[in-house]
């Protein structure tokens, strides 16, 4: 259009005048300039912000005369010392921190970049943090910093000097390697020591930590793509139209322009008005401009006007749309260019947390035994008859709506009688633990559930209740639920459990219980244990963990578990949970003689401290460890369950059923832990029990001791489900990702996966959700794709997808 209306202004070619040209022309580019002149405003304003949060940065004008005041030192412990002596540290804007700088950090602040943690205000060295805007994760995850430094006096750490190496910049979240150098120290660096840019700080008051990495070497840009320019596809469809309509028109005009030429060749002496002085080639070129400019009307700069001024005006009726509003926020449109592709997706795929779900835990019910407490949905008719009505206790990331009068009075006994089903533990010296009453192995129970757990960072709030956080959110449900019901714990000091035994509202008894080993909870163990010495000297292990696994190492063989009538009425209990997409734990215990673990700790104590030389030797190591922990998690006893609901955002199950049928796709792609991911894929109605089979691909489906994908397992596993039955994906992350480099063509890949009616990616990093985007793109390149989350790990994903949308959340506002 630019260069028809610059030929107007030629008189030679032109027949019209330039100003009836010029004003179309003119009002479209202005329409597009506000609108994109509105949008590029929007981003600039957001970037200034982000780029001018004040930092606090160790200043090097700080003398050894002012560290050697008593002021100095002394304000140093606490958190408002940079108010009380402001020569410390100097405040400076994010986009001025360069690495080496040493910047402090308070709770609830975020990292400026990429840190190595020097020392944090609890004087320990550890430190919480949570890294929601990067992977997904609301669970806290713990940072130790190196001992001989945290311990320094605040005099020491300004005089100290070092030198850190780190390993060249990567997007892998957790993996991290350097070595820091002093005078009389080296000692090498981990993950364990990275505070991340994006991450935010927990239950700490303050930390401070040395800059590694900056800008776009942090592992939060690392893990975002660029953002691109969108196009819709109405715009594309109409961009290659209008370029037809112009060879079309072109084409015309070169005819008509030869036909000219040849014609005035013939009869121009015969015609006195026709100018015959110009060359056949100069004519048949003025010819053909002034014909491009007579058909202009081929090009439709109405229908180009229109799409601009609806888009623009759409915009504001999305941010005025009262339905569109989240905590009193409105909808805010980055980009009107894209509108019309709402109307068209084909796959949306949608983060987890904060998204599809509350991220709020709340326990619906407990089996201690063979009795049932708790939600009346999981319970028979008879027992839930007695259950009133409970309001529901909020806090953040919980919910505690349990409430049964029966376990509250069993707890308030004195002195409670013996059942006619005893529960006895037998060590392997014949020595008898019994738990004769219902009280006893209630309290026994809450007593696991307040020790077989890594939470951590225990604080009383104003209802005197403590507040916890950890590194998983089913463990900080159960915690919390415990100390609601009868148990509390405490703290954690020196690896000795601090526990208060009573209700809420009764005298409590606080008892102290020795830690003497905790073997973690991973995908592949499906449990998690710990060995406690009480305070009476009985040595127990506590361990939970899913059902198959816990079963599995029961004392009980295979066949009297099924004739057990304990087991089988906790068997039906679980799977009426399971089946309303409850989250479900079984929960069991040994006792241990003295003499069997003392030896079992002499063995395990040589494998700890073995040094292994090379890879043989430190796999062998881990060998040995996993052997160990084995043999101390056998010949358990069951003493009950739990069915934790994880909240679901409202109407998502109705909302997934109907985009179903609607031929829309949804794909749930998150950073959580595979069994969670497939826990809240039943509870959303992603997955169904009955019609649909589950295709799982992960670590199992390595080669062993490779990191290298069975692709004739997978490819098998594919072929060989039920083709008349609904299909549903579950697939890590990193196995996706592997699928597709492995030798299988990513057309066969795709092809299986597009079979599957629903799909779940999990422990996906943010670069790896943006990698199943752009594979469905480029399979599926006339389907348009829909990301949908809330936060910075989700925007890589956003930006690849046609259509992105971000949310107000729970991991943040990116």
């Amino acid at each position: 259009m630019c260069i028809r209306d610059r030929l107007q202004c030629v008189p030679a070619v032109s027949t019209l005048n330039p100003t009836t040209s010029f004003v179309p022309i003119f009002f479209v580019i202005l329409i597009s300039m506000v609108r994109e002149g509105i949008e590029n405003y929007r981003r600039y304003v957001e970037d200034k912000k982000a780029n001018s949060q004040p930092v606090r940065v160790l200043s090097t004008k700080v003398s050894l005369q002012a560290l050697n005041e008593k002021r100095a030192c002394t304000k140093l412990q606490f958190p408002e010392f940079n108010t009380d002596f402001p020569d410390c540290y100097d405040i400076i804007q994010s986009k001025d921190v360069k690495v080496g700088h040493v910047v402090l950090v308070y709770e609830d602040e975020t990292f400026p970049a990429d840190l190595i943690l020097l020392g944090t205000g609890g004087g320990d060295g550890k430190a919480y943090i949570e890294t929601a805007m990067l992977d997904g994760e609301k669970n806290l995850k713990k940072r130790t910093a190196e001992p001989k430094i945290a311990i320094l006096t605040n005099k020491e750490r300004f005089i100290f000097h070092a030198r850190v190496m780190c390993e060249k910049p990567t997007h892998t979240l957790d993996h991290f390697g350097g070595t820091v150098f002093t005078r009389d120290l080296k000692f090498p660096l981990n993950e364990n020591f990275l505070l991340m840019k994006g991450a935010s700080l927990k239950n700490t008051n303050w930390v401070t930590g040395v800059v590694a990495f900056t800008g776009s070497q942090t592992k939060l840009l690392l893990n975002s793509n660029r953002g691109r320019i969108k196009q819709s596809r109405v715009e594309s469809i109409m961009n290659k139209l209008i370029i037809v309509i112009l060879i079309f028109q072109a084409l015309i005009c070169l005819i008509v322009s030869i036909l000219q030429s040849t014609w005035q060749a013939r009869n121009a002496k015969d015609h006195f008005y026709v100018d015959d002085t110009r060359s056949a080639g100069l004519t048949l070129i003025l010819t053909f401009l002034s014909y491009f400019l007579l058909l202009n009307t081929f090009i439709p700069i109405s229908l180009i006007v229109t799409l601009e001024i609806v888009k623009f005006v759409q915009l504001f009726f999305i941010q005025w749309d009262v339905f569109m509003y989240r905590n009193d926020r409105p909808a805010k449109v980055l980009s009107c260019t894209i509108n019309e592709e709402l109307g068209q997706v084909k796959y949306i795929f949608s983060d987890k947390t904060g998204t599809l779900t509350c991220n709020k835990m709340d326990l619906k019910g407990i089996r201690v035994y063979n009795k049932c407490y708790g939600d009346k949905l999981i319970r028979k008719v008879s027992d839930a008859a007695i259950l009133p009505k409970k309001t529901t206790i909020v806090s953040d990331g919980l919910e505690f709506s349990f409430a049964d009068p029966e376990l509250r009075r069993i707890l308030s006994e004195e002195s409670p009688e013996a059942t006619e089903m005893p529960y006895r533990l037998v060590t392997k010296t014949a020595e008898v633990y019994d738990l004769p009453s219902d009280k006893d192995r209630a309290v026994e129970f809450l007593r696991l559930l307040a020790c077989c757990h890594e939470v951590s960072g225990a604080k009383a709030d104003s209802t005197e209740f403590f507040t916890y956080s950890g590194q998983s959110p089913d463990e900080v449900c159960l915690v919390d639920a415990a100390q609601r019901i009868g148990v509390t714990f405490v703290d954690n000091r020196d690896n000795t459990l601090i526990l208060a035994l009573g209700a809420p509202d009764m005298e409590k008894k606080e008892v102290q219980i020795k830690l003497l080993e905790l073997f973690p909870f991973d995908s592949v163990r499906a449990r998690m244990s710990v060995i406690i010495k009480d305070e009476n000297g009985n040595i127990k292990l506590y361990c939970k963990g899913s059902d198959e696994r816990i079963k599995s190492l029961l004392q009980n063989s295979e066949d009297d578990q099924n004739i057990d009538p304990v087991l089988l009425g906790t068997n039906n209990y679980i799977n009426l949970a399971a089946s309303k997409g409850l989250r479900t734990l079984y929960m069991a215990m040994k006792v241990i003689d003295k003499e069997e673990f003392e030896e079992w700790s002499q063995r395990m104590h040589k494998v700890k401290i073995m040094v292994p030389l090379n890879e043989e030797e430190a796999s062998e190591k881990n060998e040995m460890y996993k052997a160990l922990v084995s043999e101390i998690e056998r010949d358990l006893s069951y003493i009950g369950c739990t069915v934790v609901e994880d909240k679901l955002q409202e109407n998502v199950e109705n909302t997934i059923k109907n985009l179903g049928k609607a031929g829309i796709k949804v794909w749930m792609i998150t950073g959580d832990k595979l069994e969670t991911a497939k826990s809240i894929g039943f509870s959303c109605g992603m997955f169904t029990r009955e019609d649909m089979d589950i295709i799982q691909i992960d670590e199992d489906y390595y080669i062993p001791d490779t990191q290298v994908l069975d692709e004739d397992r997978i490819l098998k596993k594919f072929i060989d489900s039920n083709y008349k039955r609904k299909k549903g994906l579950l697939i890590t992350g990193m196995a996706f990702e592997k699928l597709l480099y492995s030798s299988l063509t990513k057309e066969q890949i795709i092809e299986y996966i597009k079979q599957c009616d629903s799909v779940i990616c999990c422990r996906a990093t943010a670069n790896q959700k943006a990698i199943v985007v752009k594979a469905m793109k480029k399979a599926c390149p006339a389907e348009v794709c829909l990301a949908i989350g809330d936060g910075a790990n989700d925007v890589p994903m956003i930006h690849e997808a046609h259509v992105g949308i971000g949310i107000y959340g729970k991991e943040g506002m990116q």
